[in-house]
Parts: structure tokens; sequence; C-alpha cells
């Protein structure tokens, strides 16, 4: 009897349900408006000549999946572990005799039906409705499938996201807001700190990097890239994996997390230091940044890493103690200051050589030269089907004469 009491528990299951089952009953109302309903308006009876058949289904209603992609997960994830959060729910829930690993589970899974089931019902739905268009081949069966597949996938990735941004604080708010502080953090890392190197490094390649790097670093932006490109297959198997990683590391969090946690911003002793740290070294290449995009001059830099990481130091300690009494946490904001002020000085010296480094003519095999590096970055399949024309190939240059003269142009 105890073993079965420990790997289900019906009563919580039913109690889960009833609190957050509204949340797919609207989840499905709404891709049935935004899918089939659509299809039907744009496609049924008199077609207007100028109405293009959609790329993929995402299109359809002018990409409104995405949006929901990125709330409807969130709001699941803060109402299934919303108990953790409370010092009454949390102390009643964890008093009864079920296993943690049993309530995360059950709790997991629940959440993964509220999403994949509406999924699917629209999938069904929206294939049944490619019968009555009056307009031929609008989507394929691969084009339902894949819609289907990739919003099952991306709803699973924001959901486990989700569950382990709110393992790590103890309100709920901070809980959605940590979330899309976890998306956007690579890739706002990445575009500070590119935006701060190419003020220390001559000739630093700051457009080429940004528009590289960053934007596949932030799922809002790599997603709606994927799907408009249609290359699902080589992305599935990353966020599978930050699926799994997700999963595991929120299991293994909310095992160890204390009940007195509940209401705390922070959770996990180890991470209040990486939150302060974090926050102001965020703010001090945004200061720094800003100001000397708007004067121009380094010494105006210096100011805005000054004032930024005051700023940032002093939000970031506000809200991990929940007051503004911090007059007595100033000793952690100099040790920081010192060793900003270490990896500035080591930045600025290019002990890597960047600015200097000009490869010899044996090692180049092709140069790149125009007048800004969009044709470099770009690629034909970035292009809808009738615009392929458009595209024109990057302006390579594989002439030993012409390496010579853009290398000693370079140098």
């Amino acid at each position: 009897m105890q073993s079965k009491t420990s790997s289900f528990n019906r009563g919580m299951w039913i109690q889960s349900m009833r609190n957050v089952g509204w949340i797919g009953l609207v989840y499905l109302l709404v891709l049935l408006f935004a899918l089939p309903l659509q299809l039907i308006f744009t496609f049924t009876g008199k077609v207007e000549p100028y109405i293009e058949k959609p790329d993929t289904l995402f299109n359809v209603l002018d990409g409104l999946e995405f949006v929901f992609m990125f709330v409807v997960p969130v709001l699941l994830g803060i109402f299934l572990f919303r108990y953790i959060q409370t010092k009454i729910a949390a102390d009643y829930i964890h008093s009864l005799p079920i296993k943690r690993s049993t309530l995360f589970h059950q709790n997991m899974l629940l959440g993964a039906l509220v999403l994949v089931v509406p999924i699917l019902i629209t999938g069904v739905v929206t294939f049944a409705v490619k019968g009555v268009l009056t307009v031929e081949d609008v989507y394929t069966t691969r084009d339902v499938l894949s819609w289907v597949g990739y919003s099952i996938l991306i709803n699973l990735f924001v959901l486990t996201g989700t569950v382990l941004a709110g393992m790590f604080t103890g309100m709920s708010v901070l809980q959605g807001i940590f979330l899309y502080v976890l998306f956007l953090l690579p890739g706002g890392i990445s575009y500070l700190a590119i935006s701060n190197v190419k003020f220390y490094w001559y000739g630093y390649a700051y457009d080429y990097y940004v528009n590289k790097n960053v934007d596949s670093l932030v799922p809002f932006s790599h997603v709606a890239q994927v799907v408009a490109h249609k290359s699902f297959s080589t992305s599935a198997f990353v966020y599978i994996g930050l699926i799994v990683l997700f999963y595991i590391i929120a299991l293994i969090t909310y095992q160890k997390r204390k009940v007195e946690a509940a209401t705390q911003t922070i959770s996990v002793s180890w991470l209040k230091p990486v939150f302060v740290y974090g926050v102001t070294a965020c703010s001090l290449m945004l200061g720094g940044f800003y100001f000397i995009s708007m004067k121009g001059e380094f010494s105006w830099m210096i100011v805005g890493y000054i004032i930024g990481s005051l700023i940032g130091y002093t939000v970031a300690q506000i809200i991990l103690n929940k007051t503004w009494r911090i007059f007595t946490k100033w000793k952690g904001y100099l040790g920081f200051v010192i060793a900003a002020a270490i990896v500035g000085f080591i930045i600025h010296l290019d002990v890597f050589g960047y600015s200097t480094k000009v490869p010899a003519a044996s090692e180049i095999e092709s140069v790149y030269f125009d007048e800004d590096i969009h044709p470099l970055t770009d690629k034909p399949e970035n292009y809808a089907n009738g615009m392929n024309g458009y595209y024109e190939a990057p302006y390579y240059y594989t002439s030993k004469e012409t390496i010579q003269s853009v290398r000693q142009l370079q140098k």
C-alpha cells in the first residue's frame, strides 16, 4: 500500500487538475481560433487573389501562436507549483506522506498533458479542415505534423524552464520574471559584452558578431527563425536536450529546497551572490555602452560604468533583501569594482593582439570586402520562395592580388 501511495496520489492529481485544467481549455480555444478557424475564414468561399498561401502554419495569424508559446506554459508552470511559494500551502503539502519526487513528476505530467492535448486536438481539426478549403494545397500533412511537433517541443521547453526558474525563488511574480531573464540572459550578456569590447579593440567586427551570435541565443528570436526557415531537425535535438536538463535540475533543486524558502526572493543560498553581482555586471555594461554611445568619449564610458554598477547593485540588494535599508552592504560593491577594474584593464591591454593581428597571405583563402556585413551573414534560405532572386552572393575575393591589397589595407 505504501508503494502505491508513493508512486501516484489520486487526490493531489485531482486537486492540481482543478487548479490548472482551465488553462488547457482556454489554450485549446485560442489555438482553434488562431489556426483552423482562420484557415476557414481565409481559404473558403470567394478567395481574394492577393492572398498568398502561408509558408508554414505558424504564419496563419501573424505568428500569434508564438506569443502563446511563451505565455501559456509560463502561467501553467506558475500555477502548478504555486504551493511552494506560499508558506501555509508549502507547510501543508510537504507534511503529507507523499514524496517530493512524486509531487514533481505528477505535476510535470499534468502540465505536459494540459499543453499537449490542445495541440493534438487542434492538429486533428486542422487536418480535417484541409478537405473543406476552396484553395488546393494550402498546406500539407507534413506541415500539420511539423506544426504539432514543434508546438509541443517549444511548449514543453518553456514549461520546464518556468518550473526550473520557480525552484530558485519563493515568489510567483519573480518566477515569471526569472524565466524571461533566463531566456534573455545569454543573448543579452553577449550583446552587452560585444557592445563594450568594440570600444576597446580597434577593428572589432561588432555588427558581424551581433548578427551571427546574439539572435541565436535568444529563444524568442531563434524559434521564429527556425520556423520561418523550416530548419526543424537540427534545433529539435537542442531543445530536447534543454528540456531534459531543465527537468533534472528542477527535480534535484525541488528535493533539496527548504520549505521556509517560500516568499523569499532567492530560495538557494549560493545563487544570492550570483544574482547580485550578475545584475551589477549587466548594469555596468549597459551604463558604459549607453554613455559612450551618447557622448562618444571613453571618459564618459567610465562614468557610465560607475553609475550603471551603482544602480544595478542597489536594485539587486533591494530586491534580495526586500528593503531599502541596505547601507551596510557596500563591502561587496567595493570588491566588485576592484574585480571589474582588473578585467577592464586586461581587455584594454588587448593581450590577445586582436587589433594588431593580420594573418600572412599564405594563410588566407579568401577575403570579404563590402560596405556592410549583411551579405556576409545572409543566406538564400533566409528568404521566402518568391524572393530568392533578391539574394546576392557574398563579396568574397580569392585572387592573390586582391587578397594582398586587402591585407595591406587591413594592416
